[in-house]
């Protein structure tokens, strides 16, 4: 891993952009984060290489396929991008999040329900990161404690 790339801790592809992981974000209002209306697939990567990428392309599409969401991009692109991120970031052993959401509605005009448009998102991380936490984009979360009577859930 290189201490001068930016994207040596993770990277993020948005809107045919890579970024460093800590710069992506999602609208508060995306559909994915305020009704679950998303879905993903995580694909290792090892020796720099993917490890059975076509059979998860594949899932990630059924999924994508079975809640409707048309991201705009075909396998043909999707696959590009996930490569391009990975060699942009040299990360050699680490995993790609493939994340569709339902995006941003866009807004109603006289009455008349605009199609939302969806929103895709691609995460990658090393392997050995040392928190238990993901950061995608504006939302972090970890995995919850148990909890017992004067306790809470933190995500």
């Amino acid at each position: 891993m290189s201490e001068g790339n930016p994207l040596a801790k993770g990277a993020a592809w948005m809107n045919g952009e890579i970024m460093p992981i800590n710069e992506a974000r999602l609208p508060v209002n995306d559909w994915g984060i305020l009704h679950s209306d998303i879905t993903y697939d995580v694909v290792p990567v090892r020796d720099g290489a993917f490890f059975r990428l076509p059979d998860y392309m594949e899932r990630f599409r059924a999924s994508r396929a079975s809640l409707r969401l048309d991201i705009g991009m075909d396998e043909a692109a999707i696959g590009a991008a996930l490569h391009r991120m990975v060699a942009a970031s040299g990360l050699r052993d680490s995993y790609v999040a493939m994340v569709a959401s339902r995006g941003v509605p866009l807004i109603w005009l006289s009455n008349a329900h605009q199609p939302i448009s969806s929103a895709a998102l691609a995460k990658l991380l090393p392997l050995n990161t040392a928190s238990r936490s993901c950061s995608c984009a504006a939302v972090s979360y970890s995995r919850p404690t148990m909890c017992g009577p004067k306790t809470s859930v933190t995500w």
